[in-house]
């Protein structure tokens, strides 16, 4: 057989497994650009959402709409799908929603599917939010409704006696708290609060976690109602993440399920939007310090949890406004120390 015999038959073996793959590539490719869209899609929805949904209102309380937050969400993520004027194509749009969540102050509101008889009669399905949910703590002697912050509500079992206010006021006030530590010389009152926000994050968190997971896992009877055949779960979200999520009211949204191209991908996104209306407004900077002798020719500079503090410089407020960090630790990071007065 001759050489070019040779060469012919070898292409034709082999072009079908060169021309596959390269479908195969393509296909991949493909799918991961649609994932990236996808997610550029889902944060631009859910930042839509909670800008619409959360405010200030009178004596700075905040304000929650949680169906013009959804409204918000649910109209961007049509629009870029193309189905914003599409009434079946919004339901397959929700169908791939397993749930949301509204993060309040002091509690918060899931939304799911429910199946709920119409006026016809007929059972139909659709997205409801259900009743808020305090972040709620119980131990031996006592009943907790925690916040987003310090601030605290409890009931004590064995008086009835409820009580409410910045948690630093109920410290060594509480005999057998599991959550508030009791007064020892050993501890400062700022690792005592210290230690209050780690156990309230951790308590919180757990509360969510079980919540979202009962109900993501409950969206698999669901998704039969769309013709989906994902299995729902909760994805897999790093602790940091998670603490994310409690760091100021917002809008957290499970996205699951959709096709992305002709490779069996499917998009599994969870997506956090933060209204910033706690943070960003806890601690002020002195940016112009206070001459000390222990410093060679250097200066001491503090950050303020008030603005009104009397020992905050200048006097008079800089051209939009001082400069504010979220935390005591990157207030310290910068090299700034706590002012003895407000803090």
């Amino acid at each position: 057989m001759k050489v070019t015999d040779i060469t012919i038959a070898f292409i034709l073996v082999i072009l079908p497994f060169v021309l596959v793959l390269d479908y195969r590539t393509q296909d991949t490719e493909l799918a991961i650009y649609k994932t990236v869209e996808m997610n550029k899609m889902i944060d631009a929805a859910v930042e839509d959402g909670t800008r619409n949904m959360f405010g200030k209102g009178l004596n700075g309380r905040i304000n929650l709409d949680r169906e013009k937050g959804y409204e918000s969400f649910i109209r961007t993520m049509c629009l870029n799908l193309n189905k914003l004027d599409d009434e079946l194509g919004r339901l397959e749009v929700e169908g791939y929603i397993p749930c949301i969540v509204a993060l309040d102050y002091d509690g918060y509101y899931i939304m799911k599917h429910v199946e709920y008889t119409n006026a016809s009669g007929e059972s139909e399905i659709r997205l409801t939010w259900l009743p808020k949910q305090a972040y709620a703590y119980s131990d031996s002697n006592y009943v907790y409704s925690l916040t987003l912050g310090n601030d605290v509500t409890f009931y004590e079992k064995s008086t009835g006696n409820i009580e409410k206010g910045s948690v630093d006021q109920f410290i060594g006030t509480l005999p057998g708290s599991d959550l508030i530590m009791s007064t020892t010389s050993a501890i400062t009152l700022e690792d005592r609060l210290r230690g209050f926000d780690t156990e309230r994050r951790i308590i919180i968190i757990d509360q969510l976690k079980k919540d979202i997971n009962e109900v993501i896992n409950n969206h698999n009877d669901i998704a039969m109602y769309y013709g989906i055949t994902y299995y729902f779960s909760l994805p897999t979200i790093e602790e940091s993440e998670w603490l994310k999520t409690i760091d100021d009211v917002g809008l957290m949204v499970f996205f699951q399920g959709m096709p992305l191209g002709n490779t069996g991908e499917r998009i599994n996104k969870f997506a956090l939007g933060g209204a910033r209306i706690l943070k960003g407004s806890k601690y002020f900077l002195d940016t112009e310090g206070t001459d000390a002798s222990m410093y060679s020719g250097g200066k001491v500079y503090y950050y303020h949890s008030s603005d009104t503090c009397n020992k905050l410089k200048p006097a008079s407020i800089p051209a939009g406004g001082y400069p504010m960090r979220d935390s005591m630790a990157e207030c310290a990071k910068e090299g700034y120390f706590p002012c003895e007065y407000c803090n």
